[in-house]
């Protein structure tokens, strides 16, 4: 059976013993399990988190080479709203996730479009009452998903910003490792925009936890998301968008969902297979189409032109400096999309 992405919400339930604890529980595709005494059962299936070899580079930049590939995880709806009754819709907040990763770091990129950022001054432990995301990560793949407390391996990271006189910088906090996670960290960027705040960061594996040393291909781990938005000069939790749709996460992994991490994605453009599009790939090309270099993986290279009266509707059979140039347009964000 394959899993639906969403909420689905039982209505006109009744219980004999008001008070009780009554669960109802959904095993959605690869094992995640959703748990909610109110009768609100998540349906998902794992987040695709893709591999990428060639490092992200922290800046605070969304660039679309680096983090092509990577799909955003939407956060900000009424499904996921597990604080209701304050937020007013898109124009209040909405969000957007990039996850990429490599065999030792899990790279994220936060951008957020919010008519008011607070982010008040509070001690790390509180740092939650502030915007920004709190990511779940539960790396014992032995470990059941359906417990309710956390186990070794088990990780809130809450990741926000201090804003103050001397600047705007990133700091982030884990109740479960605050000798590693405690504060400013080079690993984590933040950065104002126009619409609201990017934060962009790279989480060391091995910083995590000795279970999960180093990556691999395929494998499975507990995971959710959860946006914060407070829009007061205090610190408060007004509104919070969980990725599974279930509140409590801070509690245990039977409120998340999971993700996978997957390959290195088939990307059009990017001949030395790194998982961006950059300009080692726009050299190469050129050089291809020079017969500087050889390669097997034409139809990689051949983006243009586009639109052709190809089969893919781009490219002609041939590589030349045309499709160089249509990477290094992509790039330069000439492009609307791609291929």
């Amino acid at each position: 059976m394959q899993a639906i992405a969403g909420v689905a919400t039982f209505t006109d339930l009744s219980v004999d013993k008001p008070g009780a604890d009554y669960a109802l529980g959904c095993v959605a595709n690869i094992g995640s399990i959703a748990y909610s005494e109110r009768f609100s059962v998540a349906l998902f299936g794992p987040v695709a988190i893709v591999r990428t070899i060639a490092p992200v580079v922290l800046d605070g930049i969304a660039s679309r080479g680096e983090w092509i590939g990577a799909s955003p995880i939407a956060l900000g709806s009424v499904a996921q709203d597990v604080l209701p009754g304050a937020w007013d819709g898109p124009d209040d907040y909405t969000a957007s996730v990039r996850l990429k990763w490599d065999v030792w770091t899990l790279s994220f990129f936060l951008d957020v479009h919010d008519d008011a950022v607070s982010f008040p001054a509070t001690s790390l432990s509180d740092a939650y009452s502030r915007d920004g995301l709190e990511m779940f990560l539960g790396l014992d793949t032995s470990a059941s998903p359906n417990r309710r407390t956390y186990a070794p391996g088990d990780f809130q990271l809450v990741i926000t910003a201090d804003d103050t006189t001397t600047g705007f910088s990133g700091v982030w906090y884990s109740p479960q490792a605050p000798d590693k996670f405690n504060g400013p960290s080079p690993m984590l960027v933040a950065r104002r925009t126009s619409t609201g705040y990017a934060l962009e960061g790279d989480i060391p594996w091995a910083t995590l936890t000795p279970l999960f040393p180093i990556a691999l291909e395929g494998r499975i781990i507990g995971f959710n998301l959860m946006g914060k938005d407070n829009d007061t000069a205090q610190p408060a939790e007004q509104s919070a968008f969980s990725l599974s749709g279930l509140p409590r996460s801070s509690t245990g992994p039977a409120y998340w969902t999971t993700a996978i991490l997957n390959g290195i994605p088939a990307i059009y453009g990017d001949v030395n297979t790194d998982g961006q599009l950059n300009m080692r790939d726009v050299m190469h090309i050129i050089a291809m189409g020079a017969g500087l270099a050889s390669g097997t993986n034409l139809h990689v290279a051949d983006v243009a032109p586009s639109p052709s009266g190809a089969p893919r509707g781009f490219g002609d059979g041939r590589v030349d400096l045309r499709d160089a140039l249509r990477v290094l347009r992509f790039l330069q964000g000439f492009e609307p999309g791609w291929p």
